[in-house]
């Protein structure tokens, strides 16, 4: 067993054969669920996600924001639990539970123990499916959001990437900032995030992933019973953005260095 040292001290490096993995393995479920487990010999613990194909690039105009509005309440205790309850839960596991909002998805994630691994899915799917969209909850991180997005706005690497981002794409979805727009959010309603929230329940994709020391037949019975009902229902198609060229020059007078974004069209991922 080596050990590699660098600035930040000791870095273990594992041997090969503790790295590899066994069996890699993807089923798509009956209930329309994608599952895909990679399993890791002689590890103690397990990396779960739930990868929901909804992004800020799936809002309407008027929803502009709440893709990661929704994120945020996702946290704030469910229907089988209040705020400090899920804490708690999340804490007793003695690993991390978190999400993030992108432009094409919203990913939960966990990395817990092996004998864990059950409870902090099992905490995942009701973060996921039993929200409970409390009123106090909802002005609280409204507040929050417009934080981060003011914080957002001050800083000038990202400002600049979000302005490059509407140069190019213009009005389409993608160029929407993830943190949403603030007039859209301010108006976000309690009834109307829990329309949204069921709407990419029954129409998004899900996938759902586990790496590490798990089973992939219990980790198929675990999304079998957490999501009984079908889901891709089909939903509305964004068409692909359009690129806009050309030169554009931004001038910030606080900026104390300068930022230079350079973008160009490349093939699919696909």
């Amino acid at each position: 067993m080596a050990t590699q040292v660098d600035r930040y001290g000791p870095l273990l490096l594992l041997p090969p054969d503790m790295t590899r993995a066994v069996e890699a393995l993807c089923a798509t479920l009956d209930n329309g669920v994608t599952v895909i487990s990679e399993r890791l010999p002689g590890r103690r613990s397990v990396a779960l996600s739930l990868t929901v194909g909804n992004g800020s690039r799936d809002q309407a105009p008027d929803e502009n924001g709440f893709a990661h509005l929704l994120e945020h309440m996702l946290f704030k205790g469910s229907t089988e639990r209040d705020g400090d309850a899920l804490n708690a839960a999340m804490e007793s596991l003695g690993g991390t539970i978190n999400a993030f909002t992108d432009r094409e998805s919203t990913v939960f994630h966990g990395t817990v123990l092996a004998e864990d691994a059950a409870d902090a899915f099992t905490l995942l799917t009701e973060l996921l499916t039993k929200p409970r969209f409390d009123h106090a909850d909802l002005r609280l991180e409204k507040r929050v959001v417009a934080q981060e997005a003011a914080m957002a706005a001050e800083d000038v690497e990202d400002w600049a990437q979000e302005r490059a981002l509407a140069e190019i794409w213009g009005t389409h979805p993608l160029a929407w900032p993830v943190l949403g727009n603030a007039q859209c959010i301010r108006s976000a309603s309690r009834k109307r995030l829990q329309a949204y929230h069921q709407r990419i329940l029954a129409e998004s994709p899900l996938i759902i992933t586990a790496v590490g020391e798990v089973e992939h037949g219990a980790l198929c019975t675990w999304a079998e019973a957490a999501f009984r009902g079908p889901r891709g229902r089909a939903r509305t198609a964004v068409p692909a953005p359009g690129f806009h060229g050309g030169q554009k020059r931004l001038r910030r007078a606080q900026a104390q260095q300068a930022h230079l974004i350079w973008m160009a069209p490349a093939c699919s991922v696909a």
